[in-house]
């Protein structure tokens, strides 16, 4: 199947078929933006990554806080707290894990 392409423009005498520095930057700009490497897999494994350790660290402190507890026999005191430390060390996790991205944004 044969697409129609447009026929090219007729040159008109007073224009220059040359693109303009403008048309070219825009160019060069919008080749960029599809090439851009954060927009790579790498960004989807960092996403998961961080999703992985606020769980991973909430369970750790739950553990830890559990089985304190019951050497100490004050079921539920220390679960309770180090269940809160480690929500805690996952979203402060989240938010390095923001920053160092704002930083690299602000960088390129």
């Amino acid at each position: 199947m044969v697409e129609d392409v447009p026929a090219p423009a007729p040159h008109d005498g007073n224009k220059d078929p040359k693109p303009s520095l403008e048309d070219l930057e825009r160019e060069i700009q919008e080749a960029r933006a599809l090439l851009n490497p954060k927009e790579t897999p790498k960004s989807g494994l960092d996403a998961m990554r961080v999703g992985l350790e606020m769980v991973v660290s909430t369970l750790v402190g739950a553990f830890l806080g559990y089985h304190l507890d019951r050497w100490l026999g004050t079921l539920p005191v220390f679960f309770i707290i180090f269940l809160f430390l480690g929500v805690a060390a996952g979203v402060l996790t989240i938010y390095k894990q923001a920053s160092k991205l704002e930083r690299e944004e602000g960088e390129s």
